[in-house]
């Protein structure tokens, strides 16, 4: 299933619940397990919604099998900004997703922050029970992280993630360019580590298939 960051989402029932603003994978972003809906003009009431409650993805929008007062009983995605004592700034996301990467979308935020986590990316074809997801720390890919390539060009930012029937991440879609668009395919395995709003890979850039 093919999801763009800035998607439309639907309940059941033909609510325009909010857009798909950040995609939430496993500690080792081997698997795709919650997508946070982002709703309203600030961040306050992000909602988190795993991606099992995600029925099919089309032309109007990404459709769940909730309906809109289901969809009030989601956890929100909760964010907190604190000053080290070494005037750094950090990015804390409370429990159940403390020590997630987090990834601004776009437009960007305008935050001085300083996230040391660095994951590497792996494949797997393993799904995971959404329940133990939950409980644990992962990585968030969101519209507006840097995507810079083996040889250090950077070639442009996520606009969308593609992930298989159990979840696992297949490939993600980057946009090039100011003025003229274009688009480039970037498969899991060419994601070498995800960190500070920066997606780094193990290929030089002329490798990547251009869409369009």
């Amino acid at each position: 299933m093919q999801i763009a960051l800035g998607q439309t989402v639907i309940s059941s029932d033909g609510q325009k619940i909010g857009v798909i603003e950040r995609v939430l994978l496993n500690p080792a972003g081997k698997v795709v397990e919650h997508f946070v809906i982002h709703h309203g003009i600030t961040l306050q009431g992000d909602l988190v919604v795993a991606r099992l409650e995600i029925e099919r993805v089309d032309a109007d929008g990404v459709h769940l099998a909730l309906d809109a007062a289901a969809t009030k009983q989601l956890p929100q995605f909760d964010y907190s900004f604190a000053v080290t004592e070494t005037e750094s700034s950090e990015f804390g996301i409370s429990s159940p997703f403390q020590g997630t990467i987090f990834f601004p979308s776009i437009p960007p935020l305008t935050l001085e922050a300083s996230l040391e986590l660095v994951a590497p990316v792996e494949r797997s074809d393993v799904d995971v029970d959404p329940e133990q997801a939950n409980r644990t720390p992962g990585v968030v890919i969101g519209k507006g992280a840097d995507v810079v390539t083996a040889d250090v060009q950077r070639v442009g930012y996520v606009i969308e993630v593609e992930y298989g029937e159990s979840g696992s991440l297949e490939t993600v879609t980057v946009q090039t360019g100011l003025l003229r668009h274009h688009r480039l395919i970037v498969l899991a395995e060419q994601i070498a580590e995800i960190s500070d709003e920066e997606i780094v890979l193990n290929v030089p850039a002329e490798v990547l298939p251009l869409l369009d």
